[in-house]
């Protein structure tokens, strides 16, 4: 059983200030904790440290050996769409057998012209990514075909079976599991005058289907919530770890009551702690 060594990349755009790895946490929290396969399985998978500040390729790739990545996992933003391109074809001329994953947000795909004109890319994560990059993982680990995995489109299979919805009540918080990586990096980022960014989930999913839209790919679904008292918690995390910026990256937050509780909480956060964040949010719809 071959060990392999996991790239994921979501670029930062912005000179002075620094949104953390979430993408990273969150595939890396699912796959160690929440994900159901053998334990071997997991220990043959290693995790290289991230992609997530703004830097040019060259600077980007300089801290690695481009022919022992076998997996590059590129998370697509409207804005970091042409640098995770650029990475990803360095990644491929130095190693063609890595397997690049697309997937994000803002995933652009037009299949089958979409893999003629990305011939960097190998498959497209299409939804929830969570289970979709875990399966991927553990089937190149088992030596498997990655290419049926459901959620994945590839040239192979570009009409891909889509991947069941997590259970956003039972996922563990990648903030949380993550915590003392994150405070140490805050440390480090605050020092260099970095303002600390992190992006923030309370639920996914939004009822509408405005055409003006860029928010994602998940319009015109039911909205499902991540468990309260988990979200309660990674407030507590933001403050221990000094999280000055939060970007609440739900589609209406505001549109439901226990968004006020929450709201409430940071207040009681900055009662006890003295922590006082700035947060970013979309609000809901005009009813």
């Amino acid at each position: 059983m071959p060990a392999i060594s996991v790239l994921v990349s979501s670029p930062g755009i912005f000179t002075h200030r620094t949104y953390l790895p979430y993408t990273w946490a969150r595939l890396k929290t699912y796959f160690e904790t929440d994900f159901q396969t053998c334990p071997v399985v997991k220990s043959r998978v290693e995790w290289l440290p991230p992609l997530f500040q703004t830097r040019s390729v060259e600077d980007h790739l300089a801290q690695y050996d481009l022919q022992k990545i076998d997996v590059f996992g590129i998370s697509q933003y409207a804005p970091n769409w042409e640098i995770n391109i650029a990475l990803a074809k360095k990644i491929k001329e130095a190693n063609p057998h890595c397997v690049v994953l697309s997937g994000g947000p803002n995933n652009k795909w037009d299949f089958p012209q979409f893999f003629s004109d990305h011939p960097e890319i190998d498959g497209v994560v299409m939804g929830e990514g969570e289970w979709v990059f875990a399966r991927v993982l553990e089937s190149i680990v088992n030596g498997q075909s990655w290419q049926v995995t459901p959620g994945v489109a590839s040239r192979e299979s570009d009409r891909p079976q889509r991947a069941a919805y997590l259970d956003l009540e039972r996922v563990t918080s990648p903030w949380i599991y993550h915590q003392n990586y994150f405070t140490q990096l805050v440390k480090g980022l605050k020092s260099s005058g970095q303002a600390v960014h992190a992006v923030w989930e309370t639920n996914r999913g939004c009822p509408y289907k405005c055409t003006f839209c860029d928010w994602g790919s998940v319009t015109g679904t039911k909205v499902r919530m991540f468990n309260q008292r988990l979200l309660e918690n990674e407030l507590r995390a933001f403050a221990e770890i000094g999280i000055e910026v939060i970007t609440i990256s739900d589609a209406n937050f505001g549109a439901y009551k226990r968004d006020i509780e929450l709201i409430n909480r940071v207040i009681d956060l900055k009662a006890e702690l003295g922590w006082k964040p700035n947060i970013v949010f979309t609000g809901s719809k005009n009813p």
